[in-house]
Formats: structure tokens, C-alpha cells, sequence
């Protein structure tokens, strides 16, 4: 049987885990779901068919407000985050998002149609990477928010920077190298949300599209679906797409998301820091604390160890022979 890999998956098992899709979604989040996956896109459609030839559309800063609030309610959710990109003027939101859109508008003229048939044709590589760079100008704004504005405008073209979508993409390369151990594996493997990784998704989720002429937010919901029911993608599978082998040992996530890094770059970002130097000197000061720690424990067990021979019988009698001596 073939394993799910991003790489090998059938399009009967892509379209049966597909199929599974709005049961795995908790009730707390099927209002956002619809905004992300339906109401806003069709809003952004429209508003396309209006202008066409006459100029790009953007975002609203109430639309993208509900978008952050979706990703940050898949993950870990963050008030600060979401703080941050409220700080930008509603005119700075929708400027920028236009200015960003407006490059896949100038790189459709000579392209062809995509895999997946629609009319409009795939955007370049380069250009959903510039589009990303002008995105994450805005305050709370990194690369995987970006992506997240960029799919809405393009659902069939570009995917959305996700845990599941990135760590199932590359699944098939980590196990090759060897890398990750323990918790670091599968569905629990470390993201650090920049650009390189986000190229190299983009690359991924366009030789499935190819493959299969599926669209990039049908893959999102694939790989949500299998994070959520932990499946070793790399096992062995029958014709439903559900593993006959092993899992991942994958945990049952609050509402999906990276519980440790997800938004970290945004979050870093933000504020100016560099997520590096703050990740090393904490790592720095934990070790530092663990060192003192362990002195003081060495300091303890030795003066426990000299009470327990000045206590024991060994020692009595060795106090006796010095009184007796004088």
C-alpha cells in the first residue's frame, strides 16, 4: 500500500482524508473556519470582479483581525499578537495587502493556467515571496500570518504556512536525514517559521498540486486532518487513507498548532528583537540557574553525608576516644 507522503499520496486517499475534514474542526471554531475558508475569500473575489483592469483590491483591517484570530485559535492563542496587528491604521492594512496583491496580478499577464485548472494562472515563486516581504511590514505581521493573507487572496495557488501543511512537506526529507529525536519528530517536529522554510513549502505543496491537480487549501485541510489523528504518513495505509501501521505518537492538540513556537516570529518580530539572541540568552540563563542549582544539591548531599558519620556509631565512638584522651 502507499504511504501518505506528501510525495506518494493517492489522489483517492487525498480526497477521502479531505472528506473527513469538517468533523475534525471543534465547534468553537467553525464560525472562524467559515470566515477564513469562505466568507472573506468570496468577499475578496468580489471585490476582484469589480475592479478588474481598474486597479487591486485589499484586505480590511476587520478581516484581517478575524484571520489572525483563526490562526492564533488553531494554535496558541496570544492577546499580545493580536494587539500588535490591531495597532495598524486601517489604512495602512488595506494599502499594504493591496500592494502585495497587486504582484500576483502583474505576474498572471503572461503565465499559463495552473495544474488545478483554474483560468488564473500560478503565481511565481518570486513573486509570493515579495508579496510576503511587503506583508510582514505591518506590525504582528511575520511570514506565517503573511501566507495566511496571501492564501485567502489565492486559495487555489498558495498555501498557508501551517504547522500541519509545512511538517507534513517535509516529512519525507527529515526522515531521510535522520534528524529529530524523541518529542522533536513527525507532528511534533520545530518550526521556525521563516522565509526559507516557507519557500521550501511553497516548492512542496506545487509538485503535489502538479501531481494530483489539487488545490493548496485542500492540502492545508489534508494535512490539519492528519496531525489531528496523529498518523505516521510515512506507514503503511489501506484504500480509506487511515494507518494500518503505527502513529506518530502525536498528542491530541487543544485546537491544533504548534503548542511552543507558533507565532513566535511574529511575536519577535513585532517587537524588534532578534528571536535568536532572546532564545540564547534564555537558554544561556536556564543553564546557568541549572548550574547553581546543582552546587547548592552538592553542598546539601555533602553536609547531609558528614551528619549522618558524626551521627553513627563509628563516630561515637571516635568522640569518646577524644574525650578519654583528655
Amino acid at each position: 500500500m502507499p504511504s501518505l507522503l506528501i510525495s506518494t499520496i493517492t489522489l483517492s486517499a487525498f480526497q477521502k482524508i479531505l472528506s473527513r475534514y469538517p468533523a475534525s474542526v471543534p465547534e468553537t471554531l467553525r464560525e472562524l473556519d467559515d470566515a477564513r475558508y469562505e466568507t472573506i475569500p468570496a468577499t475578496l473575489a468580489k471585490r476582484r470582479e469589480e475592479v478588474e483592469g481598474k486597479g487591486e483590491v485589499g484586505l480590511r483591517k476587520d478581516e484581517v483581525l478575524r484571520l489572525v484570530e483563526w490562526k492564533l485559535k488553531h494554535g496558541t492563542f496570544r492577546s499580545k499578537l493580536l494587539q500588535l496587528v490591531q495597532s495598524n491604521p486601517a489604512a495602512q492594512i488595506e494599502q499594504t495587502t493591496k500592494d502585495a496583491f497587486s504582484l500576483f496580478t502583474d505576474a498572471k499577464k503572461d503565465a499559463a493556467p495552473g495544474p488545478d485548472l483554474d483560468p488564473d494562472p500560478d503565481p511565481d515563486p518570486k513573486a509570493i515571496l515579495a508579496a510576503l516581504k511587503i506583508l510582514t511590514g505591518l506590525r504582528g505581521i511575520g511570514p506565517a500570518t503573511a501566507s495566511l493573507l496571501l492564501s485567502v487572496y489565492a486559495p487555489g495557488k498558495v498555501p498557508f504556512f501551517s504547522d500541519e501543511l509545512f511538517r507534513w512537506a517535509m516529512w519525507a526529507m527529515w526522515a531521510e536525514a535522520g534528524t529529530g529525536t524523541g518529542k522533536a519528530q513527525g507532528w511534533k517536529r520545530v518550526i521556525k517559521y521563516n522565509v526559507r522554510e516557507y519557500e521550501a513549502l511553497v516548492a512542496g505543496v506545487g509538485e503535489l498540486r502538479g501531481r494530483l491537480g489539487v488545490s493548496a487549501v485542500e492540502a492545508e485541510k489534508v494535512a490539519w486532518v492528519l496531525g489531528r489523528e496523529g498518523v505516521d504518513v510515512g506507514g503503511d495505509f489501506g484504500d480509506e487513507g487511515r494507518d494500518l501501521g503505527t502513529r506518530d505518537g502525536g498528542e491530541e492538540r487543544r485546537e491544533g498548532g504548534d503548542v511552543e513556537l507558533e507565532g513566535k516570529e511574529e511575536d519577535v518580530r513585532a517587537r524588534g528583537g532578534d528571536g535568536g539572541g532572546r532564545v540564547g540568552k534564555r537558554k544561556a540563563e536556564e543553564t546557568k540557574a541549572a548550574g547553581l542549582i546543582g552546587v547548592k544539591r552538592k553542598k546539601r548531599e555533602a553536609e547531609s553525608g558528614k551528619a549522618r558519620a558524626d551521627a553513627s556509631p563509628q563516630g561515637l565512638r571516635r568522640s569518646s576516644r577524644r574525650k578519654t584522651d583528655k
